[in-house]
């Protein structure tokens, strides 16, 4: 049996000393070499080096971009070559000619030029580089039929004229089929005779929604006003048109055309605009028995026609409803809505960029009888000569205010006539924040007859040819601040009196 003998403490004592020393000398070498590197590190951050410029480099000669799916890929030279953060993000000025992917692979859409932008990450550096998608000679223009008689959707096919029309007449759409016209699409009337358009009939339905940067065009054979004859509605079905684009759309004056023509049809219009036609930009009419109305209209641009707009002699007051100050109708030969529409139910009257001016074609006035016309701040109302509202048994309310005056007055620039009377025979009428004047051509400008019940407030009754009020017996009249001036045979007539202000 072996036996062991205890070295002294001593000398256990010298042995754990040395290893304690060897372990310590040991994690001192591995802290120094951790901060060195730590340290090398550090100084690497510390000093990039930053990227002074980027070149996005040429294609190889011949490369070509087509539409309709084909693709290159751009590549980029940076200075210096040994900046630490080469990478770089890439963008398109127009996603519907062509994309760029993140490593610089740029697919042709559709024809037309585009600018592509590498940006770096670092120093946000940029270059820019240009490019023609070019259109694909195997794709062509697709000539339209007429009449269509099922659904049928028109898709963008890349070009610059997608789809064309080569009637001497109007390309029909009939059997409740619906027309789909989709974003960036094309459509161009060709036949010289300027009769090439679009008729939605009773039942069917056009829809045509582009987009703000894809829109759809109707065009026509050349760039003369009046190169086609416009679309026609005559459906009262859900039709729709938006970020749409109507050129040298209408080439008649007077009559059943326009650059949009609404017959006993509802549509909508947001962010469209005529150009360039003749005659009216938009013209709604009815029979007597159905009426035209926009559904939506907004933010629409109608110029270098004749007359923005026309409502005719059967339609209600009540298609006047959706306009606002969002649309422009201030650049065009007559700058107003011409309105010859009659009351068929109560209606609302907004200000919108240009006047009314109320024309009543073939009638002597504007009847409202049982209906309420509501005439909001801002409006100003050109009246035809010798031309009359008659209140009948309905209400005429106008709510002006005093820093957006109601205006009833004559059409500008056209001689010195005068309108005619606002006559009210009903109760209820009120009027606020109004000027009324050159009117009274045979009369006061306002007649309250034995059944009338009017409210003035804040109201100026100026420039009349006759009387600037006429009374008669049983009215009854709340007035508030009235003043009138320069009315040839004075300011209030009650039978055979004369009044220079308001009893």
């Amino acid at each position: 049996m072996k036996t062991f003998k205890l070295q002294p403490a001593s000398k256990r004592m010298g042995v754990q000393s040395f290893l304690q020393r060897s372990l310590m000398m040991m994690a001192a070498i591995m802290v120094a070499l951790v901060t060195f590197v730590a340290c090398d590190s550090s100084d690497d951050d510390k000093n990039p080096v930053e990227v002074e410029s980027v070149t996005i480099n040429q294609p190889a000669a011949g490369v070509e971009l087509v539409a309709g799916g084909s693709s290159i890929t751009l590549s980029v030279t940076i200075e210096p070559a040994n900046a630490t953060n080469k990478s770089v993000t890439w963008s398109s000025s127009d996603n519907t000619i062509a994309t760029v992917s993140s490593g610089g692979v740029v697919t042709g859409l559709k024809p037309g030029t585009v600018t592509i932008t590498a940006t770096t990450k670092s120093g946000n550096k940029t270059a820019d580089f240009t490019l023609t998608v070019k259109p694909d000679a195997s794709v062509q223009p697709i000539e339209l039929k007429s009449p269509i008689t099922e659904n049928t959707t028109l898709k963008d096919l890349g070009l610059d004229v997608d789809y064309f029309y080569a009637g001497n007449n109007f390309l029909i759409v009939e059997n409740n089929a619906v027309l789909t016209i989709e974003p960036g699409v094309t459509i161009r009337f060709a036949h010289t005779g300027k009769s090439g358009g679009i008729n939605i009939k009773s039942g069917s339905t056009i829809t045509a929604i582009g987009t703000s940067s894809n829109r759809i065009q109707f065009i026509g054979t050349n760039n003369d006003k009046g190169s086609w004859a416009g679309i026609r509605l005559e459906s009262n079905s859900d039709n729709q048109f938006a970020y749409c684009d109507f050129i040298n759309a209408g080439n008649s004056y007077h009559s059943g055309t326009a650059g949009i023509y609404l017959y006993n049809s509802k549509a909508g219009f947001a962010h469209c605009k005529l150009t360039n036609g003749i005659g009216y930009g938009f013209n709604l009419a009815s029979d007597a028995v159905r009426t035209s109305y926009f559904s939506v209209f907004t933010d629409n641009v109608v110029e270098d026609y004749e007359i923005p707009m026309y409502l005719t002699t059967d339609n209600s007051l009540k298609a006047l409803e959706p306009l606002d100050m969002t649309s422009d109708f201030t650049k065009n030969k007559n700058v107003y809505i011409q309105v010859s529409a009659n009351m068929e139910e109560n209606a609302t009257i907004n200000q919108t960029t240009v006047p009314y001016y109320f024309a009543y074609a073939g009638i002597a006035y504007l009847g409202m009888s049982n209906f309420v016309l509501t005439i909001n701040e801002g409006v100003t109302i050109y009246m035809g000569d010798g031309k009359n509202i008659s209140c009948s048994s309905g209400r005429l309310m106008i709510n002006g205010t005093a820093t957006k005056k109601v205006i009833f007055t004559r059409l500008p620039d056209s001689g010195l006539y005068n309108w005619g009377t606002i006559t009210f025979d009903g109760p209820g009428s009120v009027i606020k924040h109004c000027i009324f004047e050159y009117g009274g051509k045979n009369d006061g400008i306002l007649n309250l007859n034995d059944r009338s019940n009017l409210t003035l407030e804040n109201v100026e009754i100026n420039g009349s040819k006759w009387y600037g009020v006429r009374l008669f017996s049983g009215f009854k009249l709340s007035h508030s601040n009235v003043t009138l001036k320069d009315n040839l045979e004075g300011n209030v007539r009650y039978g055979n009196n004369y009044y220079d202000f308001l009893p």
